[in-house]
This record gives C-alpha cells, structure tokens and sequence, in this order.
C-alpha cells in the first residue's frame, strides 16, 4: 500500500498488514471509523466478479465516497492491486445535478442551461412541454433554435452587462421563444451566470410565460386609459386623494372639479381636502370602505356657496396610505328646482280640477279657483256647472259649446276665454284638459285652467312696443333692413322705399342686390355669406335707385335667426355716406393742396418732433422727409439761438401764432432767408392744442429786392434833398437881388414848393420805416370812424377851411394803422388843390 492510501485510512503502522489477506486490510480501514462496515465484503465481492474492471462505490462513515476496483497482476490471479479513489467531489456534484434536475422537473417553469458558446446542456420537461422539442435533441444546439436573432443580441447584451458587474449574476429580460412549429410565446426569461472563478462556464435561464400577464396588464392599462379618459371627461367633479400624517392629499383632479370650484390646479394638488374641500361633518382623513354619500355646502374660489352631493368611496389601502376618490356631483340647480317647486305647489295659481265627464260631479278644485272666479271652491263644487255663468257673454256660447265636445273628446279640449268677477273685474283664462280612463273607458277628465291674464296684457303692451319700434324705425334717417336667407327683404322700414323710389309692394318681390349697384353685388353677397360665419360685417356699396340715381351707402349687417330656428338671415343699417364722401374728397383736395403748396408747410407734435412735412418743405431746406419726420426745428436748425427756439413755443403753446424772418443754413449749407410762421391746432373740444402747424417762406430774393431799393431810396432822397438845396439857393439869391413885388411873390412859391417836396420825402421815409418794421395789416379798422377823426383834426389846425363830411356810420376793413396817415394826406391834399 502506498502513502496516499495510508493516509486516507489514517493507518499509521504499515507493516501490520503487510503479508495479511484482505479480512485484515478491511479491519485494520474500518478500525480508523470507529466502528465496522462493509469494506470486506466489497473487496470480496469485487474479487467474485468475473470482469476485473467492476468498480464498487464504497461510502465510509465521514462522509467521503471512494469507488474500488482491482486489477489482477498474473494470469493466476493470486497477485491483485487494488485501487482506492477518492470521489466524494464527484458524487456530490452529481448528487446534487440529480437532486437539481430533479427538483427543475418538478417546477413549473422552463428551465435551460447554456455552455460558454449559447449551446444547450440542458433542457426541462417543462421547456419542451412550451417549445415542442425532445431535451435530448435541445443538448449542443445553439439558443438561437428557440429564440430570434433580436432576443439573441438582446441576450447577449445581458450577459455582458452581468460580466462587468460585480454586484450582480443574474438578470431578466423579456423574449419570443420560437417553439418546434414556429409559433411564438412571449416569456420573461431570468437569466444568470454559471462561472468557474473569473471564468465564464455558462448560463442558465428560467423562463416564463407572460402571454397572458401581458394581456391582463395591457386590459389593465386599457382599463386606466378608460377610467383616467372617463375621470377627465366626467361632467361631475372628481378629486383622488391619498392619506398621510396631514390628511387626505389631493394627487389628481379632473377638468370638472377645475371649472366648477374654481381653483387652479396648482393650488389643489399636494394640498389637503382639509385646506379646501372636506365635507362639513365629515373629516378629513375619512377613508371609510364603504362607499357613502353626504349632502354638503361649500364654498367655491369666488367665494360662491354652492350645494354638492359628495360620494366618497375607498380606492386602494396599501403601504403608501389609503386612496380615496370622491365626487362632488352639483346639486345646487336641483336643490334651487326643488324649491321653486315646493314654492310652486304652495302657491299655485292655476286652477286644478277633476271631474266627472258630464259635469254632474266636481270631484276636486284647487284653492285658486277662488282668485280667478271670484267665487268659492265649494260653491263650484255643490253646482258644477256654475263656473259658465262666470265666463264672459261674449264667450260663453263657444265655450258651451266646446264643453260638450269635452265630454266625448277631453283631450282636444283647449279654450281662452274671459272670466267675469263678481265685481266685474275680467280675467283671462286658458283652460285645457285629459280624459282618465279605466279599461279604455272614460272615467274623469282633469283640467288646468291657468290665468293668463298678465300674459295677455304682455302681448298687448308687446303689441303697443311693436308699433312703437315700428314707428321709431320709419323715423330712422337710415335704411333698416332685414333679409331672409334667400337674399329677399321680409322687414324694411319707411326710409327704403323712400331712398330706392320702390313702393313697398315692390320691396317685398326684390332681392337685396336688386337695389345694388352691379359692380358691387357680388361683394354683397359674400358679405352676407361673412355674416353667417363671423356674426357681423361692415362694406360700402352704391345703391341704384328706380330713377337711375347711384348713391353711395355704407352697411352693417348681423346675423339673426328666427325663434323658433326655421329660418336665419341678415339684419341691419344702411346709412347714406354722400356727404362723408364729399368731406373725404375735399379733404383729399386739401391734402393735395397742401402737398401742392409752394410754401414749405409741415406740422409738429407737441413735443416738438415733425410729424409731417410736404414736398416743398424737402426742396426748401434741403432734408427728405424720411430724415425731416421725426426730427424737430433746433435739430435741423442747430444754427438758430435758443432764445429764438424758446420765444417760438413759448408763443404757441400760450395759444398764439409766432412769425419771425431769420437766415438758416440747407442741408447741403447754403444759407437762405426764410420767414417762418407756427401756430396752434386745437382738437374739437378745445383745451390744449394737439398740434403745431407751421409754414416757412423762403424769401431770400424778395429780402434782396427790399435791399436794393432800400439803398436806391437813399440815393434819389439824397439826390433830391441836393437839388431843393440848389433850388432853395437859387430862389434866395434872386430875392436879394431883386425888390421887385412880383419877383417877391414868385420866390415865395418857390420856396413853398420846396418845403412842401421835403415834407413829402419825410413822410415818405416814414412810410417805408413802418413797412420794414413789419406793419400788421390784419387789423380790423372802422375806416368811416377813423375819417371822421382826421377830419375833427385838421378842422382844429384850419380853421379858415369849411368841411362838410358824408360818411356811413361805419365802414370795416382789414389794415393797419397806416390808414390814419393816408387819409390825413388825402384831406390835405384836397384842402391844397381846392383852397
């Protein structure tokens, strides 16, 4: 025996049983157990077989498992070596392969395993129970058999996803499995790695069939769809609440709850049922199994009171807390109805009655009878028919009349009529009954006769109201209309035909494009057709009137349609827009006179900044509009001093007109000469002005005419001052030379000629200082007066003149005060040529 042996049987004296047979080699191994087993007898039996390979399986007492076999030496058999093999290991592994097989078999699911390359080693009844393949014929073929090329790399993915992770060997995923007949299964198949140290053996995986999870779960999802559709499509406010440590927390809310409470959704979720919704008296973490009901009021956002009846029921109790829906169903209007009912039943003013068909008995009548007829209850009820005797005469007979035919056909029967009080005050009533029948037999009719009495007062004060709106209308300036939805008129007033030349007759066969112009009735028509989408319009066309005469309208048309909604159309104004129209062509004409106009003309804000400037305003300085409008006067004439900018608007916004001339450079910087005017524009309610209006003349060349004849002016008075001089010598020189009286009296003249031609140069300096110092000639002067003044004047300076004046007692015109002075020269000159 070898070491190994020895050592395995712990036998530590290896030459007592050396030399012995094999009883003592089995006593000396079971001695190291503690106790006898069946070693001999294995070794025998082991020797008794006839083929010396038989292995024996031999489990010693610790648990270990050693197969034994022997191995002859001679052809005698008298020399053996026996062998002792270790293969607890092994045993065990298959021990627990039986027991794992075993135990696969026997579960439900589909079971595999895969070697390191996808090939099956394995396969339970259950796998091939769901694919249709034999175990047997699974084993080396590859996964791929039963699964798609999809699920493969989806698989494989898996596995490699497990590999780098070191927290986890196994995962799931979901795959077809492809049986033997090519259909398909759809499984969760839970895969996990078989490893051997760092090294992958294989995998094993569990398969499940999910069919009909997934169909129940895709039900379930339908389901939610539907309720979730149904909780935000439901009319009725819907809340879903969960429960914690503060109450009911709103989760969900449908559109209904939103509208009705008037809450935005942010403000309900997260919050409690207690923060805004708990029914009074029932508490906010009621969460109760049974369904339940209460009838609340509650106050919406807008502070509105409203009554609701909450249904309240529990959806779902788990670890997260429990789950309640609730519906909150207005009952408000009904609660409202129920009363008006209630309230309607109390004081009831109809006239309710029962009776037999011939009127022999009068079962019931209301209280009421009293307030119509006068008359009471009992007294109807003693003599049935007394309630004729109450009808006005000039009813009775057709209401007798029709009574009889009650009795045969009490379902036909509706009359109105008048009933006569016994104090004579008449009433209306609408009376109507049904016949009560037993086995097709009349029996009783019942009947309501309701006063109608405010009703027909109502009619008639409509009546009055209409002819009222008629007549208002046919006062209109305006055409009023209205227009089926054929295009004809059904409603006009007196102004149509009175425009038009048509007579009313004639109205009533015409369409609306009849009385329109032909250019513009296809514009008409589409206008009507706008009506009937947008609900109004608003066009101008020209209506043609019978005589031929075109006048221009603008019309504004709504939709309407009729109570009872058989028929709709158009109704509306026509108003006559000739003199607008007049007003838009004169201000057309304006606009291009302005335009037009050779004198720079623009107009301001009253901030300053140019709003509009016409063309001679661009040629004059130089600055197309685009670069004048929006700029202001100090930014295109920098040049001017900011007094001249300040005394300007300081004039116009006091609400006077502000002139000045001064020199300002172009755009381009030539300089010029203009004389500019601003003035006010005030709005047609007066107050503060709007606007600024403004006008510059360039006159540059009219300022170099004045100058030229300015200086021209100084040299002819030089030069005439010169020759009087010469001539007043002369006249002086002759009067010392000569004593002559004749010469005397001739000198005399000369010099008076002389003092009369300076005095003339002097007044006409004068004159020309007042022009150039801007005279205002638009000054209102009552000439006559003024005359009249100058006449008193001279008659006080000469007195030997005798005057005689003829002058009206005034005579107005537009000067100035130079008049004073041109008339005083006219009398003067008259007193000289005729005195």
């Amino acid at each position: 025996m070898n070491d190994h042996f020895c050592r395995q049987f712990d036998i530590s004296d290896r030459s007592a049983v050396t030399g012995e047979g094999l009883e003592a080699v089995a006593d000396e191994i079971e001695s190291s157990f503690d106790g006898p087993g069946q070693i001999g007898s294995r070794m025998t039996t082991l020797t008794e077989q006839s083929t010396p390979t038989h292995r024996e399986r031999l489990e010693v007492p610790d648990g270990r498992v050693f197969e034994l076999s022997y191995l002859p030496m001679n052809d005698s058999g008298e020399a053996t070596m026996w062998l002792y093999e270790d293969v607890t290991g092994e045993f065990e592994r298959r021990r627990q392969l039986k027991q794992y097989e075993t135990a696969v078999n026997a579960f439900g699911d589909p079971v595999y395993v895969l070697d390191d390359d996808g090939r099956f080693e394995f396969a339970n009844e259950a796998l091939a129970e769901l694919t249709g393949w034999d175990p047997a014929a699974l084993e080396g073929r590859h996964v791929s058999t039963i699964m798609g090329e999809e699920d493969v790399k989806r698989g494989k993915s898996v596995i490699r996803s497990l590999l780098k992770s070191d927290a986890e060997d196994k995962n799931t995923f979901e795959m077809e499995v492809i049986a033997a007949d090519g259909s398909t299964v759809l499984c969760e198949n839970h895969v996990g790695l078989i490893r051997a140290g760092d090294l992958l053996e294989g995998t094993v995986g569990a398969l499940r069939d999910i069919s009909d999870r997934k169909r129940r779960e895709e039900e379930i999802k339908r389901e939610r769809d539907r309720l979730a559709a149904t909780f935000d499509a439901a009319p009725s406010p819907f809340v879903q609440a969960r429960s914690d440590d503060r109450g009911l927390v709103i989760e969900r809310v449908n559109n209904a709850f939103i509208e009705v409470f008037g809450y935005d959704e942010t403000e309900l979720i997260g919050a409690t049922l207690g923060d805004r919704i708990v029914p009074e008296g029932v508490a906010a973490g009621d969460a109760t199994s049974d369904p339940h009901t209460q009838e609340v009021v509650r106050e919406t956002a807008d502070g509105e009171q409203r009554t609701f009846l909450v249904g309240s029921a529990l959806a779902a109790d788990t670890e997260d807390g429990t789950e309640v829906i609730r519906t909150y169903t207005d009952i408000t209007d009904h609660k409202r109805r129920v009363r008006r009912l209630e309230q309607i039943r109390q004081n009831v003013s109809d006239v309710i009655w029962i009776s037999d068909p011939d009127k022999d008995e009068m079962e019931f009548v209301s209280d009421s009878y009293e307030s119509v007829w006068g008359r009471s209850p009992e007294s109807l009820k003693r003599e049935p028919a007394s309630f004729i005797r109450g009808i006005h005469g000039d009813d009775r007979d057709r209401v007798t009349s029709a009574l009889e035919e009650q009795s045969e056909h009490p379902d036909e029967y509706e009359e109105t009529y008048r009933v006569v009080g016994p104090d004579g005050d008449i009433r209306w009533v609408r009376d109507r009954s049904s016949g009560i029948y037993q086995d097709g037999e009349l029996e009783r009719i019942i009947g309501v006769a309701s006063d109608i009495t405010d009703r027909k007062r109502q009619q008639q004060e409509l009546e009055r109201e209409r002819a009222l709106t008629e007549q208002a209308l046919d006062t209109l300036e305006d055409i009023f209309y209205v227009v089926g939805a054929d295009g004809t008129f059904l409603r006009w007033n007196e102004r149509l035909p009175e425009v038009t030349g048509h007579a009313d007759e004639v109205v009533d066969s015409l369409a609306v494009t009849d009385v329109i112009a032909e250019s513009d009735r296809e514009p008409i028509k589409a206008a009507f057709d706008e009506v009937q989408d947008a609900g109004r319009t608003k066009l101008e066309a020209t209506v043609v009137t019978s005589d031929g005469e075109r006048i221009p309208y603008e019309f504004r048309a709504s939709r309407f349609t009729r109570p009872d909604g058989t028929d709709s159309g158009v109704v509306g104004i026509g108003r006559d827009i000739s003199e607008q129209k007049r007003r838009e062509r004169e201000l057309q004409t304006f606009e291009r006179a302005v335009e037009d106009a050779g004198h720079a003309i623009f107009w301001m804000s009253d901030e300053g900044t140019i709003e509009y400037a016409n063309s001679a305003f661009a040629q004059q300085t130089g600055y197309d509009r685009d670069e004048a409008v929006g700029s202001t006067l100090e930014e295109l004439w920098p040049e001017q001093s900011a007094a001249i900018h300040d005394e300007m608007w300081d004039t116009v916004q006091s609400g006077d007109t502000w002139e000045s001339e001064f020199v300002i450079r172009r755009k381009d910087g030539r300089r010029y000469t203009v004389q500019l005017s601003v003035s006010p524009v005030y709005g047609r309610e007066g107050g503060s002005p709007t606007r600024y209006v403004g006008v510059a003349s360039d006159i540059t060349e009219r300022y170099r005419r004045e100058q030229r004849l300015s200086v021209l002016q100084r040299v002819l008075r030089h030069d005439l001052r010169n020759n009087l001089n010469e001539a007043l010598l002369a006249a002086q020189l002759i009067d010392r030379q000569s004593d002559e009286p004749e010469v005397e009296t001739q000198v005399e003249a000369i010099y008076q000629v002389v003092e009369e031609t300076l005095a003339l140069s002097k007044k006409v300096r004068k004159s020309q200082k007042l022009f150039e110092e801007g005279e205002d000639y638009n000054t209102v002067i009552d000439v006559a007066d003024r005359a009249r003044s100058q006449v008193a004047s001279l008659r006080t300076e000469r007195s030997e003149v005798t005057f005689a004046v003829n002058l009206p007692a005034a005579q107005h015109a537009v000067t100035s005060d130079l008049v004073d002075q041109a008339l005083r020269n006219v009398i003067q000159n008259a007193i000289e040529r005729l005195c």
